[in-house]
Formats: structure tokens, C-alpha cells, sequence
């Protein structure tokens, strides 16, 4: 599979597992590649409850179900409150929470 064909797949995978199943103290998810792991990020509000990353790992595991070489890694943060978190690797960006100013 070409690098950008596992982009789109995982992109597109990770969507789905997305459908209906966000807790609202998430605000922001991103995936990625890290070789062979996948790597799912969620910055969350710091309130983020158990039950909450309990429903982000079921995320986690629809995800990896559509790789069968791939181990997937998640990662929880919270935003800094001194500004935009900097990325520190190639990801996309799967959901991004309304935020009216």
C-alpha cells in the first residue's frame, strides 16, 4: 500500500470509528503513522473523566481492527493554556470541537 493510500485508509477509518461515539470533553483528535503504529491523539478538556478515555480507547480498538499489521498507540493530552499546542509529528486532523468566540 502506497503512503498515501494508508493515509487515506486510516484517515477514513478513523472517521468512522468516530461516528456518534465522541465524549464531550474531547476537543480536538489527530491520527497518524509512526512506522508501523498508528498513533491517535486526543486533547481533552483537564475535567476528562475515566468513563470518557474508556470510550476513546473502544475508539482506538475499531481503528486498529482495519489494520492487521499495525499496533496503535493513544495518546491523551491537555491544551497548554499559554497558547496553540505545536505538533510534534506528521498528523491529521480526524475532529475538531465547535468553539464559538
Amino acid at each position: 500500500m502506497s503512503e498515501s493510500d494508508r493515509e487515506i485508509a486510516l484517515r477514513l477509518s478513523a472517521q468512522r470509528a468516530l461516528l456518534g461515539a465522541i465524549p464531550p470533553t474531547v476537543a480536538t483528535i489527530t491520527c497518524g503513522w509512526d512506522d508501523k503504529e498508528i498513533v491517535l491523539e486526543f486533547i481533552v478538556d483537564p475535567d476528562f473523566p475515566e468513563s470518557d478515555r474508556e470510550h476513546c480507547e473502544a475508539i482506538a480498538t475499531e481503528v486498529v481492527a482495519d489494520f492487521s499489521d499495525a499496533n496503535i498507540a493513544t495518546v491523551f493530552k491537555s491544551p497548554p493554556q499559554d497558547g496553540p499546542m505545536a505538533l510534534t509529528a506528521k498528523r491529521w486532523c480526524v475532529y475538531r470541537r465547535f468553539h464559538a468566540e
